[in-house]
């Protein structure tokens, strides 16, 4: 059988992502990939509201913060894709509660059910109401915290240190329901950051 010439080279400083459509753009290795879907959009025009907010990769939902270490093809996801939806409306939630956190610390906003259009039912532990005023106030402080454009991080705990986590908080439904969490070992529970904040699924 005769194979084409194979040579000897050196490891590549950059990687490729590829789309859909069949663009390619090259970046270095562990650049974000929020880079690249970011100048992907740019290039095609896309609008702000359809912004690419997650990507698949083999078939695997990911995040816009993960390192690009090696070349990949990518199927971007906006917030007309199911999973882009959730995303979206996720991102809402910790906006909503660091808004909170921010005009009223002693609060606590409690996400309870998905209801009707594509929304949340959201409450403040206890039996307290925001008036109308307290509400503005809320939106005006989500609005600037979108104008400070800070990243959601997402990392894993052990399950022993997010049960004494949620012990320490005094968050009883939450120690409750990891004790019977059966998931394979090692048990890790993920989470997001967000202006010092944590939120947990």
């Amino acid at each position: 059988m005769n194979f084409p010439p194979i040579t000897r080279t050196t490891a590549r400083p950059t990687v490729n992502v590829t789309f859909p459509d069949g663009r390619v753009y090259e970046g270095p290795k562990d650049t974000p990939l929020e880079a690249f879907v970011r100048q992907a959009d740019d290039d095609a025009g896309v609008p702000a509201p359809l912004h690419t907010l997650a990507v698949k990769i083999e078939n695997r939902l990911r995040e816009l913060t993960l390192p690009v270490t090696h070349d990949m093809q990518v199927i971007p996801l906006n917030y007309e894709h199911r999973d882009g939806a959730l995303i979206y409306r996720r991102s809402l939630c910790f906006l909503l509660a660091a808004a909170v956190q921010r005009c009223f610390p002693e609060e606590r906003l409690v996400v309870e059910h998905a209801v009707a259009l594509r929304s949340y039912f959201c409450r403040l532990q206890g039996s307290r109401c925001l008036t109308a005023e307290e509400l503005d106030q809320v939106k005006q402080t989500m609005q600037a915290l979108v104008t400070e454009n800070l990243p959601i991080e997402r990392s894993e705990m052990e399950l022993d240190e997010a049960r004494h986590f949620f012990e320490q908080r005094g968050d009883q439904d939450k120690v409750r329901l990891l004790r019977y969490r059966t998931r394979p070992t090692p048990e890790h529970l993920c989470h997001w950051r967000f202006r010092g904040l944590l939120f947990w699924l």
